[in-house]
């Protein structure tokens, strides 16, 4: 487990789920990290909750709204896509980092600037707003490490580390060839962030190992919004809305023949098939 786990892990406020308000769950839209958008593979760096217009949005903790802009202010920027959208400051990490959430494509504000949240406060209410967006839902997003309130992409984490997690560990990992190994989550455990894989590769003596791996939040194996890259490829599932499980293949042809899996969410390992995997946190062979 690599320091920003270490410490996001550490997290203790208390935290609500954005559109309930409550320790009850909210409907999943769309996962972080790779997904399948209208048909087209897409890199997600955030959680997608479903609703209907007008639905009201809450903080998911404690926190100070420290940003907020409208789709007007935002057209024919880097964050056309935000529409209305609200930054809140929380509690930083045990380092100092700064954390916060962002609430994007909503309707109407119930903020202003400097407002003090509690966990469930009201933040606003849900819509399509922003560019190229189709449906009305929120997109929730967790950020480290940001630079006053400018937002920076690569700074963006699981919002699963901060949201109510039920512990369940509902989770598939298999090796389906040689070079496949198939893996997902129960929606209500849907907290996955990274998959490693061993396996025998070409060299000398016939217990030669390699390793690859890809990793959600660090994108470390993954190439943006192309599925493929450097001998690895990422096939999501196509996820919809009241689906029990989210699941994806991802095809390594960087390792020979797949020998052992090993999964991980935020919490750390929680699945291992065939020979298992070296520490998390190895680099590529």
């Amino acid at each position: 487990m690599n320091t920003l786990s270490l410490l996001l892990s550490a997290v203790t406020f208390a935290s609500v789920w954005p559109m309930s308000g409550t320790s009850t769950p909210d409907v999943i839209q769309d996962p972080y990290g790779p997904r399948t958008l209208s048909g087209v593979y897409d890199y997600h760096r955030g959680v997608d909750f479903w609703g209907k217009l007008g639905d009201p949005v809450h903080a998911v903790a404690d926190g100070v709204v420290v940003r907020m802009q409208t789709a007007e202010e935002n057209a024919g920027t880097g964050l056309q896509s935000f529409g209305n959208w609200v930054l809140v400051e929380h509690a930083p990490l045990a380092d100092g980092t700064p954390l916060h959430t962002a609430y994007l494509h909503l309707y109407t504000f119930d903020v202003v600037v400097g407002d003090t949240l509690l966990a469930g406060s009201p933040i606003g209410t849900i819509n399509s707003s922003g560019v190229d967006i189709n449906t009305d839902h929120l997109h929730l997003n967790l950020y480290y490490g940001l630079s006053g309130t400018l937002i920076n992409k690569r700074r963006s984490v699981s919002p699963w580390r901060i949201l109510p997690n039920p512990g369940l560990d509902e989770v598939v990992l298999e090796i389906v060839s040689d070079t496949t190994i198939h893996f997902g989550a129960r929606i209500s455990e849907l907290d996955l962030v990274r998959v490693e894989v061993t396996g025998r590769g070409a060299g000398t003596g016939k217990n030669k190992q390699t390793f690859d791996f890809i990793d959600f939040e660090t994108e470390e194996g993954l190439c943006g919004d192309n599925p493929e890259c450097e001998g690895v490829r990422v096939i999501p599932d196509d996820f919809y809305s009241f689906d029990e499980w989210a699941t994806w293949d991802v095809v390594f042809t960087t390792v020979g023949p797949i020998t052992g899996a090993c999964l991980y969410d935020v919490d750390g390992l929680v699945e291992v098939v065939g020979k298992g995997c070296p520490a998390s946190g190895g680099g590529k062979n």
